[in-house]
């Protein structure tokens, strides 16, 4: 789940009053209303510097400014103030506005590109400035506030968040939340920032206590406290609370990106849930999808959120609008998950458009990832590039951490299995082996999958609860590939490849096909199992006359069946029935030599020399 990103509000609470009364002169009082406050700030800043306002007047008013999330606006205000400060020559005061400028550029870089993606087609981002250009100028701003005497409190809490805003200092953002707590330890900020780095750091139950005390010390804190609740309740199972936490936010802030974004990341969990029904998981899909839409409209320039909606479109085939979220993702991620993620469907759009070159180069920015490497061997497949496509396949499941990627290992098992021209016999035969070692490991990772999971089942209430087969293991073709590979080193695997081909085959729309059944009854022909066999070919002959009857290749599928069920009959020794069979098969095809040698050869042992001389004749003139 994502990391509660939603940012640390530093600067002056809003007065209780909500409102500010202003004395100009001895006379004239002039009282701001907080709460009908507009974005335009000269007016304000014009009354402050009338009046000679101390510090605490500037920075409560650009605080507010700030709690709505007009960042410019504060900023205006804040500069204002160091300018009059510096013309009243009150150095003591210019160390606040400074921290709490630095405090609105930390904010600031919170909705800023980490950086811009040269190739980017669609969100290209112009002037805007990187989230770095923020950071360092905050820090600045900071040297400027340590030149002067300052609090504290607010010195400690500022650099506290501007190293955990860096993500390569949390451990020093750690150390100077301790030090602030030690001192003070029902700082909220310093609590919150705690217990944000002991997420980070994959202590949930020691980070869940600390959010949970916030809640108690402020339970109107912001960020809500019940975020960073939920994902510690997510990462330690309890996922229905999680939930509850998240939905308990939405009801308190309806407006808030963040919980919109983790309760559709839930339900688009919840959609891929094998035990839930096909309807259950479509709902789920529509719910997720319209609480990220909700959440990406309250903050466009979030990573995460940016990914699930590319994921969106692409499914319903708009392409561009996923490639521009894909972009977005890329250059807002603040994470390599969500910037692997980002490259990846970038590359999936690339790949559906047929632009081959860029679709690998965003793979390849993303190869940690399984489907990164697959579809970088998919493009090279599209191009007729199989060496390259094996080599993309080898290298990834070389890997530890990929090696045992189900998708991958048939895919490059396929490649192996394949002719290709070039390779010699030898070559040829150890691709082959390969190929079967591949399946093998696939056949047996899924056994282990399904054992462990009924395992974990057992003695589940449910009688819905069912062990959800892959969906490669009812791939046909798959099944069928496996059997090819298996027909001359090891009969008995390929017929129970061929009979899960004709499992599998069964579930298609016209029906088991008959050409696995005859395949199955030649492997049995072979091992001696005579009646068996010849149970098999007459229904491969049946389906070939029914339900496969319109087919325009069945001619060709009944002529080898028919000629397989005469040498059936021969082998039961029912000569009647094997010349019935022989001589029907050449009433369609009077050139079937196999069939004429076969008549003649049971003429030569009924005595009958003359006929079998006569059709062995016809047998050579057909030649």
């Amino acid at each position: 789940m994502a990391d509660d990103s939603d940012g640390m509000e530093m600067g002056t609470p809003p007065p209780i009053s909500r409102s500010l009364e202003i004395a100009l002169g001895d006379q004239e009082v002039v009282t701001i209303d907080l709460d009908s406050l507009d974005q335009s700030t000269d007016d304000v800043i014009a009354v402050l510097q009338d009046a000679r306002c101390r510090v605490l007047i500037w920075t409560q008013l650009a605080s507010e400014y700030w709690r709505r999330g007009w960042l410019e606006s504060a900023q205006k205000i804040t500069n204002a103030a160091v300018e009059f400060f510096k013309l009243e020559r009150d150095r003591e005061s210019l160390a606040p506005v400074y921290l709490l400028l630095a405090n609105i550029q930390i904010d600031s870089s919170r909705a800023a590109p980490k950086m811009k993606l040269e190739s980017a087609q669609l969100d290209v981002l112009g002037n805007a400035l990187l989230k770095d250009v923020y950071l360092s100028e905050a820090t600045a701003l900071m040297n400027h506030a340590g030149a002067f005497q300052s609090s504290a409190d607010l010195s400690f809490l500022t650099r506290g968040i501007h190293q955990l805003a860096r993500h390569s200092t949390i451990n020093e953002a750690l150390s100077t939340f301790q030090d602030i707590l030690q001192v003070k330890p029902t700082n909220v900020v310093a609590l919150h920032g705690k217990a944000r780095i002991l997420y980070m750091q994959r202590k949930y139950r020691d980070s869940l206590q600390i959010y949970q005390r916030i809640l108690r010390l402020s339970p109107q804190a912001r960020p809500d406290p019940r975020i960073g609740i939920g994902l510690c309740l997510w990462q330690l199972g309890e996922k229905q609370k999680a939930k509850k936490a998240w939905e308990r936010c939405l009801e308190l802030d309806s407006g808030h990106w963040v919980p919109q974004l983790l309760l559709g990341l839930e339900a688009l969990n919840a959609s891929k849930d094998p035990q839930k029904t096909e309807e259950q998981r479509r709902q789920a899909y529509a719910t997720g999808s319209k609480y990220i839409e909700r959440s990406f409209h309250g903050n466009q320039k979030n990573g995460a959120t940016a990914n699930c909606l590319s994921e969106y479109f692409i499914r319903r085939g708009e392409q561009r609008k996923a490639l521009k979220l894909a972009e977005r993702a890329i250059q807002f991620a603040d994470s390599i998950t969500v910037l692997s993620e980002g490259h990846l469907r970038a590359g999936r759009v690339a790949h559906l458009e047929e632009r081959y070159d860029d679709a690998i180069n965003h793979y390849n920015h993303a190869k940690n990832l399984p489907l990164a490497s697959i579809g970088i061997a998919q493009c090279h497949i599209k191009r007729g590039e199989t060496a390259a496509a094996i080599h993309a396949l080898d290298t990834m499941l070389s890997s530890s951490e990929t090696q045992n990627t189900t998708e991958a290992m048939i895919m490059l098992a396929s490649l192996r299995a394949s002719e290709r021209p070039g390779l010699s016999s030898a070559e040829t035969a150890a691709d082959k082996l390969k190929a079967r070692e591949l399946y093998e490991r696939v056949k047996k990772s899924a056994t282990a999958h399904t054992n462990g999971s009924a395992k974990k089942m057992n003695g589940a209430t449910s009688s819905a609860s069912v062990v959800k087969k892959a969906s490669w293991m009812s791939d046909m073709e798959m099944h069928l590939e496996l059997a090819r590979l298996w027909e001359t080193e090891d009969a008995q695997k390929a017929l129970i490849a061929y009979q899960d081909a004709r499992r599998n085959s069964a579930s298609t729309p016209k029906g088991v096909d008959p050409r696995i059944v005859n395949n199955i009854a030649v492997l049995i022909h072979q091992d001696g199992s005579i009646n068996e066999a010849r149970s098999f070919y007459e229904e491969s002959l049946s389906i070939v006359s029914t339900t496969w009857a319109a087919d325009e290749q069945m001619d060709a599928v009944s002529t080898t069946v028919l000629y397989n069920l005469a040498r059936i009959y021969e082998d039961q020794g029912d000569m009647s029935m094997a010349k019935e069979a022989y001589d029907k098969l050449l009433q369609r095809h009077p050139e079937y030599i196999d069939a004429k040698v076969r008549l003649s050869h049971m003429l030569l042992a009924s005595n009958r020399s003359n006929d079998a001389h006569t059709v062995l004749k016809q047998a050579l003139d057909s030649q």
